[in-house]
């Protein structure tokens, strides 16, 4: 898999950031895309509009890396075994089902909370 080296630097920075920071980022989109000032959003303006998004999408999100692209098969792949190539490799899987959220920022979240943890919980 190729990752231009753009690509590596934005996936690295996410994979460094807190999960928290994530989250926020994720809800202060979605804010803004309603059309809200988001410099006057307070953390839990954000953090709750995260909760929202990422609600309405877990199940989707869950189907199309655990069942439809087989994770725990593909765990097996060296390829995966870096983490900057697994965000990679799972933006590819979630990226028409993100919306106007960077699907780099939706994968390296997905990677840091567990892929393992999300196909073998009961979401």
């Amino acid at each position: 898999m190729n990752i231009s080296d753009q690509e590596r630097a934005m996936i690295q920075q996410y994979l460094m950031s807190e999960e928290t920071d994530i989250e926020r980022s994720i809800g202060r989109i979605l804010l803004s895309d309603r059309g809200l000032e988001t410099t006057s959003v307070i953390d839990a303006e954000a953090l709750k509009e995260y909760h929202r998004y990422i609600k309405e999408k877990i199940q989707i999100f869950k189907h199309k890396i655990c069942v439809e692209w087989n994770y725990q098969e593909k765990l097996k792949n060296v390829n995966f075994i870096d983490d900057i190539h697994l965000v990679a490799a799972i933006a590819d899987v979630i990226a028409k089902e993100v919306g106007i959220i960077p699907v780099f920022m939706v994968a390296s979240l997905l990677v840091k909370k567990g892929l393992s943890k999300l196909c073998s919980s009961n979401l």
